[in-house]
């Protein structure tokens, strides 16, 4: 699980575009920013209901690290080998006050939220029978 845990971390790009701002003119619509992200909080979960939390959860090492680059749709992360893995991500979306980025990495849907006002963040990997997920912060350094 923790393979697929930062495999899935690591899989957070693909549709990095933000809505054109009124009027059409894309032109004047910044790009957004290439992100760091640390979740310094992470959770396992089982059905029913019992849930784990700890400095190493399902395998994953807390804290996990990931960049988000929108400008090249991939996200990065360093495996349980220690190496880097960037994988492309499937889709962002624009909601409220937050950007969401979902996929599917293996048999996991994955999804991570970042505040556009603050740094907060929050990331969730998911099978039939298990849930991660953690919270943290991202920010353009």
């Amino acid at each position: 699980m923790a393979a697929a845990a930062v495999s899935i971390a690591a899989s957070l790009s693909a549709s990095a575009e933000t809505p054109a701002p009124a009027g059409g003119d894309a032109a004047a619509q910044k790009p957004i920013p290439t992100l760091h992200c640390e979740f310094k909080a992470m959770s396992a979960c089982t059905p029913d209901g019992d849930c784990k939390e700890g400095n190493e959860v399902a395998g994953i090492k807390v804290p996990v690290k990931v960049t988000v680059d929108f400008e090249n749709s991939v996200v990065s992360a360093v495996d349980e080998s220690g190496f880097a893995r960037t994988d492309k991500f499937d889709g962002v979306a624009e909601t409220a006050d937050q950007l969401v980025m979902h996929g599917i990495d293996g048999p996991f849907g994955w999804q991570l939220l970042l505040h556009k006002s603050t740094e907060a963040a929050s990331m969730s990997f998911a099978t039939a029978d298990s849930l991660i997920g953690g919270f943290g912060t991202c920010s353009a350094k």
